[in-house]
């Protein structure tokens, strides 16, 4: 997983919330490994991918809705493809990979984009997710 904490507040200084909220969207439904990408200056057809994994298909197809949820309120209806091994949603600027953790492995997504920016420390997102469900929890 992404640790450089130098990276930590790009995304709040940028401004790019839809990126954060498709993120805790996959963190929400326990997606693994999850990496954000600005590809931006790589290429035209998205500013950010963001890949994970599931573990089995009703996981992977609970992180592809919960996306989609969030894409569909902020932008004209985005896209989904897909099998049972590799879903993606196209939201436009932000494209999200949801592998099964074989097929992550097999294709090395992260690789083949290794120029792209990692934006965000993730372990850190977790962490303040955690905490804040476990003060619901606490709550209720």
């Amino acid at each position: 997983m992404y640790t450089d904490t130098t990276r930590s507040s790009y995304l709040a200084t940028s401004g790019n919330e839809r990126v954060l909220a498709c993120i805790d969207a996959c963190l929400s439904k326990k997606a693994e490994d999850v990496v954000a990408l600005d590809i931006s200056g790589l290429t035209t057809i998205a500013d950010y991918f963001i890949i994970c994994s599931g573990a089995s298909q009703v996981q992977m197809r609970a992180i592809a809705e919960a996306n989609e949820e969030v894409l569909d309120k902020q932008k004209p209806r985005c896209r989904r493809e897909g099998t049972d091994k590799w879903i993606l949603i196209d939201g436009g600027d932000i494209i999200i990979h949801v592998f099964h953790e074989d097929t992550r492995r097999f294709y090395e997504l992260e690789n083949l984009w290794a120029d792209g920016k990692r934006v965000l420390n993730l372990e850190s997102r977790i962490a303040n997710l955690e905490s804040e469900e476990m003060g619901r929890n606490l709550e209720s």
